[in-house]
This record gives structure tokens, sequence and C-alpha cells, in this order.
């Protein structure tokens, strides 16, 4: 099997039992979709959202979408 059907397949399982999945919530963003609305390259997407991070504008926190892990970034409160 491989690495992303696999993680697939654990996300169906974990949601099925009802544990919290690692799911993008509705007010994050991926450093992807990030670098789409800015006309970033991905290197300097990631470079950006390091920065800010950094900073204290944005928090990160690891998930899986679409059974790949990634960070998604949020406003800081």
């Amino acid at each position: 099997m491989k690495t992303k059907q696999a993680l697939t397949a654990l996300d169906r399982a974990i949601a099925t039992i009802g544990i919290n999945s690692d799911g993008k919530r509705d007010d994050e963003f991926t450093m992807r979709e990030f670098a789409q609305r800015t006309n970033m390259s991905l290197s300097g997407a990631k470079d950006r959202l390091a920065s800010e991070v950094c900073k204290g504008v944005y928090k990160s926190r690891s998930g899986i979408l679409n059974g790949q892990r990634m960070n998604f970034y949020s406003l800081c409160e």
C-alpha cells in the first residue's frame, strides 16, 4: 500500500471512531494556498510564512490533508 493510501485509510479509521482528525479548519490555510493567492513560489511562501510565524503574526500546526502531512496557518489572536 502506498503511503498516501495508508494515511487516507488511517484518517478514515480515526474519523470512524470519533477522534478529532488533523484536517484543516475553516480559519486555516496551507502554504500552497498562500503561494497561489500571492503569486509567490512555494519556497518564497515557505520563507515568508516562517518569518511571520516567528514574528507572532501567524501560528502554525501540523496536520493531514488529503493524505499528506503539512502545516496549517492561521492568524494569532
